[in-house]
């Protein structure tokens, strides 16, 4: 494992247990849409992925009309950048309230590293799940362009695997 596996809490206890598969992805799938940016992130984030040139090339393109663009009264200085990032790092989080699985309250924190120890067939398949809802006609928290981009990223650490192992069984579902 990546790192020690987490404990369950129930209503405030010790942490007594690692969180079983079922309980880990049952409470990610009720995580806010901004906590599963990240997490998708995460699950697929060390599958290595081929670079799309035809997508890389209209990313620099991009970037080229965007620097064309912009009015330089309108950028700011790499100091004041960097004075932003390091306040924005240093302010403490907010406290997340736990997702409650059949009366176990998991911490997010816990819930996220559970998902990310997950063996890797596993996490593709979590973010599979939850891509797929949210695809679905007016059920989507997400932006267009983070469903289509995510769902890119998905396919190509899908054909990766499938590549890597010659064949994706490690990729079943999960419930």
């Amino acid at each position: 494992k990546r790192r020690r596996q987490r404990q369950v809490s129930r209503e405030g206890g010790a942490m007594t247990s690692p969180i079983p598969k079922e309980a880990a992805v049952a409470a990610a799938m009720k995580l806010p849409a901004e906590t599963w940016e990240a997490l998708f992130e995460l699950l697929l984030g060390d599958i290595p992925v081929e670079p799309d040139p035809e997508i890389e090339a209209a990313w620099l393109e991009e970037v080229g009309r965007r620097m064309r663009d912009a009015d330089e009264s309108s950028w700011i200085p790499a100091d004041v950048v960097f004075a932003r990032l390091r306040a924005a790092v240093t302010q403490p989080r907010p406290v997340r309230p736990p997702v409650e699985i059949d009366g176990l309250l998991l911490p997010v924190s816990d819930v996220i590293e559970a998902c990310w120890d997950l063996p890797v067939g596993d996490r593709v398949a979590l973010a599979e799940r939850y891509l797929a809802r949210e695809q679905a006609p007016g059920t989507s928290r997400h932006s267009r362009m983070w469903l289509e981009d995510s769902a890119r990223w998905l396919a190509d650490a899908k054909a990766s695997l499938a590549v890597g192992r010659g064949k994706s069984s490690d990729c079943g579902a999960v419930d």
